[in-house]
């Protein structure tokens, strides 16, 4: 299977929605603090600078502006951060920053993690959940999608070593 066609798999077909059930199964439902989702957000490290957005499940109305944008906002700055070293957006979060709406338009929501790098040409990025959860869920998404290898998670998981989310899913995702 080609990339292309992974993530066409992975946007169609409700394989979001899915796999969304199966990480909550695995890190238990508590973790999503009552959310039941928000924007997932594909960024491909090419020339055309190609960004994919898509919401999952239900959010609530007075949230889906914010979740679409830090989403996106979460990818772009990782993006940005890559020729330094950065494999997540948790590492150049910043609680304080704001975010650019619209020409015009600047709000105070802080950037925050919930990027990765999944492998030599995609970003993938979620808002929604808490932080952490998010930060979890891409890296679930990518590894179940085939696009990120069990070498790129270890990296993750060692590099964040304050996410319990991601040793729980590294263990279920690596047991043989």
């Amino acid at each position: 299977m080609t990339n292309k066609e992974r993530i066409q798999d992975l946007m169609n077909n409700g394989s979001l929605e899915v796999l969304l059930k199966l990480f909550t199964k695995i890190i238990g439902k508590d973790a999503l603090d009552g959310k039941n989702g928000g924007y997932f957000t594909i960024q491909y490290l090419d020339e055309n600078n190609t960004v994919i957005s898509k919401k999952l499940n239900s959010i609530l109305a007075e949230k889906k502006e914010k979740y679409r944008c830090l989403s996106t906002e979460k990818a772009s700055r990782l993006k940005r951060n890559l020729t330094t070293g950065h494999l997540t957006s948790y590492e150049s979060r910043n609680p304080e920053s704001t975010v650019i709406i619209e020409k015009g338009r600047i709000e105070n929501w802080g950037h925050w993690g919930g990027a990765v790098l999944i492998n030599k040409n995609f970003i993938f990025s979620f808002s929604g959940f808490p932080e952490l959860v998010d930060e979890a869920f891409v890296c679930f998404l990518g590894f179940k999608s085939g696009l990120m290898s069990k070498c790129q998670l270890g990296i993750i998981k060692k590099r964040r070593i304050d996410n319990p989310y991601l040793d729980i899913i590294y263990q279920e995702l690596t047991k043989k």
